[in-house]
């Protein structure tokens, strides 16, 4: 028995070796072959992955084989010391996960965490790190497995028989979704989310996408410390962590939906039009052409179709070359220079192609031009081709600001005025007129949803005075009836002095406040703000809140969030009665909204520099400036606080937001 499975072994040794050099001999794909050429000592293991399927004698999979290595060139894994570094900050996160410990989006556990990694190794760094190329270093069985695994689905699942060849290979196949260093994750994802699946919803492709996402929900989330971690992370790694930053959540629901027979494509704007950041999401490549945007592990499912936020640009990563690029690059900014993504803008909004003549910067010498948009600074959104002094821009999203700029190889150098590209498909120049106006503004950055629905929370709430300490029959200075979009000023109508006040929140609320500032009058009716002994309750854990003591530290970027659910409230013993004539409170936000006693100035653009207007330091929730141009493109900037500051033009008296 031994000498005949000695024997069976050495004629399987002689036919791999057989196969793979028939392979080598034998014509492959002129990209296949390059890819080959490049893998070096690993060559022999991606010859072993042909000479299998050559041997299955299955063309179609063979061709899948050839797609995977000839579109290898520029798949690769981040790795290295710096990366390696860092792998604890999981072991740790898991280790806090086992022992259920609350991980806030702003958690301070995973700050100290991170602050004690980074003391140690220094902060991890893209271009620090190792790139391994996957043909240098990727096992034949595993792409074997991948793509047996991948292929299964597409014919034996009938949700998904609609899905062409070329599909298949963007959306489901694919055996890596980012830079992370490639681990066996398809059969092992496939499995676990299966078992949480009914029958019923398993016949059902957009409803197990539906519930798929609503698992991961309740697993992942989004992490603030975590989204300082530069690299991709694996499949397990998310596992351990279950935290990450948006790209992380999307690439791991990426993989689920994949493994699960779910093709979807990864779609991202690098860069909002209306924005100082870009966003990833998934989008599910449905039957008869038709797609379905959604975010990661969000509720509701879906959300992209109500987005705030402009599209100028989105892309849709691709595992080919879409051959779009220019063969002359040299004034195309290296961040905008990607063959490996789709230009996908009219499956999110209106679109126009647009011609742009340059009116201060000569297009001699260049062949191209760059559309830009303002985050914080000028930043590019894409290339256009240059004629004479005329660029031509295409697939253009709507309602944006842009600005057409020349790209000298080092810095961009504005060569338009700002335009607004409207839905209509025209063009509205920005640019400082001969008329003048007076202005009003109150914020220096746009209001956000999220400082709504913190804001929100603090409706029903009440602030109280009293004369003993447990507030018993307490009197109510003034009940929050609105939702505060900034800091308020209020003024109750109470007689009578009173030694103790509070904010105490509604019931079944989290309290949101940021700051709470207390006035009264002296002798010669001056207003002044009064102290006292700090009061709160309940005293919140820093592993899952922040205290009622920051209501009173004079910062409010600072706040209390409380606990739903429980008797929230935080206030002052002022020593003695004293008559109360105004209560000054913030709300949880983001204090982009002018703010008493900081300075602010105003600028305008023109030509290619942003021209101060005027500084002031304000007295209340907002500010005015006469003798502004009309249609002038304006910026406001805080002096005292912030880094947020966003572009707005003044029209039929108000700000309106690019």
């Amino acid at each position: 028995m031994q000498k005949l499975i000695n024997k069976r072994s050495y004629f399987l040794f002689l036919f791999i070796t057989y196969s793979c050099i028939i392979c080598s001999c034998k014509q492959n794909p002129e990209k296949v072959s390059r890819i080959l050429s490049l893998s070096g000592q690993n060559k022999s293991e991606l010859e072993k992955v042909i000479a299998y399927f050559e041997a299955e004698n299955n063309p179609e999979k063979l061709k899948v084989a050839y797609f995977l290595i000839g579109n290898m060139e520029q798949q690769f894994s981040y790795e290295g010391e710096v990366v390696e570094n860092f792998d604890v900050l999981f072991t740790k996160l898991d280790s806090l996960h086992q022992k259920k410990a609350t991980l806030l989006t702003n958690s301070p556990v995973l700050n100290s965490i991170w602050d004690s990694l980074t003391t140690i190794y220094g902060y991890p760094n893209l271009s620090l790190a190792e790139k391994v190329p996957d043909y240098k270093k990727i096992k034949a069985d595993y792409l074997i497995n991948n793509i047996n695994e991948a292929y299964y689905q597409w014919k034996n699942n009938p949700l998904i028989s609609y899905l062409s060849f070329d599909d298949f290979c963007e959306y489901l196949l694919p055996y890596r979704v980012g830079t992370e260093r490639i681990e066996p994750w398809r059969a092992k994802l496939y499995q676990a989310f299966q078992l949480q699946l009914d029958d019923k919803t398993k016949s059902d492709q957009f409803q197990m996408a539906k519930r798929i996402n609503v698992i991961l929900r309740e697993n992942i989330a989004l992490n603030h410390t975590i989204n300082k971690y530069p690299f991709d992370m694996t499949a397990r790694q998310m596992e351990m962590a279950k935290r990450g930053a948006c790209k992380h959540l999307v690439n791991y629901e990426a993989m689920v939906m994949r493994a699960n027979g779910i093709p979807v494509a990864i779609d991202e704007v690098p860069l909002w039009g209306n924005m100082d950041r870009g966003h990833h999401w998934l989008t599910i490549i449905q039957d008869k052409k038709k797609t379905f945007a959604f975010n990661a592990a969000q509720d509701p499912f879906g959300g992209l179709d109500t987005t705030p936020y402009t599209f100028a640009k989105v892309y849709r990563q691709t595992s080919t070359a879409q051959n779009v690029l220019p063969l002359y690059h040299e004034d195309i900014p290296a961040s905008i220079l990607n063959d490996y993504k789709k230009d996908v803008t009219s499956s999110y909004t209106k679109t126009f192609n647009i011609n742009i003549k340059l009116n201060y910067q000569s297009g001699k010498g260049y062949k191209h031009a760059i559309i830009c948009t303002f985050a914080r600074r000028w930043e590019a959104q894409a290339w256009g081709n240059l004629q004479g002094n005329v660029a031509e821009f295409k697939n253009m999203g709507t309602n944006v600001v842009y600005m057409a700029m020349l790209y000298d190889g080092n810095k961009l150098l504005p060569a338009t005025n700002p335009f607004i590209l409207t839905n209509k498909g025209t063009i509205r120049y920005l640019y400082p007129e001969a008329s003048l106006q007076d202005i009003v503004v109150d914020r220096k950055f746009p209001n956000s949803r999220l400082n709504t629905h913190n804001a929100s929370s603090l409706l029903g709430g009440q602030f109280q005075v009293a004369n003993t300490a447990d507030f018993k029959n307490a009197q109510c200075f003034y009940t929050i009836s609105t939702i505060p979009a900034r800091g308020c000023d209020i003024k109750g109508p109470l007689k009578g002095n009173y030694r103790y006040i509070r904010y105490l929140a509604k019931k079944g609320e989290k309290t949101n406040l940021a700051e709470m500032e207390v006035y009264t009058v002296n002798h010669k009716q001056d207003t002044i703000k009064l102290k006292g002994q700090i009061l709160g309750a309940p005293i919140i854990p820093t592993a899952i809140g922040t205290n009622y003591t920051n209501v009173f530290d004079g910062d409010p970027e600072t706040y209390f969030s409380g606990v739903k659910d429980s008797v929230s409230w935080a206030g002052l013993d002022l020593g003695s009665a004293k008559k109360i004539v105004k209560i000054r409170f913030y709300p949880r936000s983001d204090t982009n909204f002018l703010i008493p006693g900081d300075v602010y100035e105003l600028f305008m653009w023109k030509k290619d520099k942003w021209l101060p207007l005027g500084k002031q330091m304000t007295k209340t929730w907002k500010a005015s400036f006469s003798q502004i141009p009309v249609n002038a493109l304006l910026l406001l900037r805080n002096h005292s606080r912030g880094k947020e500051e966003r572009i707005f033009t003044y029209d039929d008296g108000k700000q309106v937001w690019w």
